[in-house]
């Protein structure tokens, strides 16, 4: 089961997870199916305004997955199957040695409730790439997912990333947190070591249905289900993107369904 989320200072989720005793396992298949049915028997008390997500639910099996991003089986499964090659390719052990892996959680955008459907997924995506670059960061490896939660305190929708960067320099960070600072103020960007791949890794691929209004602490506070009409409209948006979209990639490639670590582009001057 993936970690709690916990507040980053009023803006997005952090994961300060501290390394496990215990070996860390991906929710099984039997737990999603469970907890899809859950979303349904709570989905139809809202009436027919949902009735589509729950047949999607409902007729999601083995033999037909409905592949919809709100789907505890279709995400559930997506993340097994990216995971193992994340961890492999990201976590790779170059010449010099193993890689220092940073876990970043970082603001991107507060969207008021009832306009998230104006968010253009592959527009952020491109403007985080921005950030990255103009930060030094172009050549930096990163895997990670963006995120929306929702915020009961403001009644807004917050728009966040969750990302593994591998051997990023301490001049990049800091640019990129005053980038961040300029965006959401304190607390914009939230950089931790990466003690435990598999885990982290699996907190970058969350597609949460849920909200914890409570404050972050030594314990998770309690997730609670969003109020109906914010669901509805979270459910409209995500009903438009494939789990795979959700994912932010910077010197890595698909390589079918599997990723890769794509080469370094070298610019060349033509009147050299």
């Amino acid at each position: 089961m993936c970690p709690g989320d916990e507040h980053l200072n009023g803006h997005a989720h952090s994961a300060p997870i501290p390394p496990s005793a215990r070996p860390f396992r991906l929710r099984s298949r039997a737990k999603c199916i469970k907890q899809n049915a859950e979303n349904v028997a709570r989905w139809k008390k809202h009436g027919s305004g949902f009735a589509c997500y729950c047949e999607d639910l409902e007729s999601c099996t083995s033999a037909d997955h409905c592949g919809k991003s709100y789907c505890a089986v279709c995400t559930g499964l997506f993340r097994r199957k990216i995971l193992p090659a994340a961890v492999s390719v990201v976590a790779a052990p170059a010449q010099i040695g193993p890689p220092k892996l940073k876990f970043a959680t970082i603001y991107i955008a507060e969207i008021a409730t009832g306009q998230l459907s104006s968010v253009d997924l592959k527009k952020k995506n491109h403007a985080l790439r921005m950030d990255l670059r103009r930060a030094g960061m172009a050549s930096t490896v990163v895997f990670g997912n963006v995120e929306v939660a929702y915020i009961a305190r403001t009644k807004r929708w917050l728009l966040h990333a969750h990302l593994i960067l591998r051997d990023p320099s301490a001049a990049s960070l800091a640019l990129l947190d005053d980038k961040a600072w300029k965006a959401g103020g304190d607390g914009a960007l939230k950089i931790e070591k990466v003690t435990n791949p598999l885990r982290q890794f699996s907190y970058c691929l969350k597609f949460p249905l849920y909200h914890r209004p409570g404050k972050g602490g030594a314990r998770r506070a309690r997730a609670y289900s969003i109020p109906k009409a914010a669901l509805s409209e979270l459910l409209a948006w995500l009903s438009r993107h494939d789990p795979k979209e959700f994912v932010f990639l910077q010197r890595l490639r698909w390589a079918g369904r599997k990723l890769a670590l794509a080469p370094t582009k070298v610019r060349s001057d033509r009147g050299a």
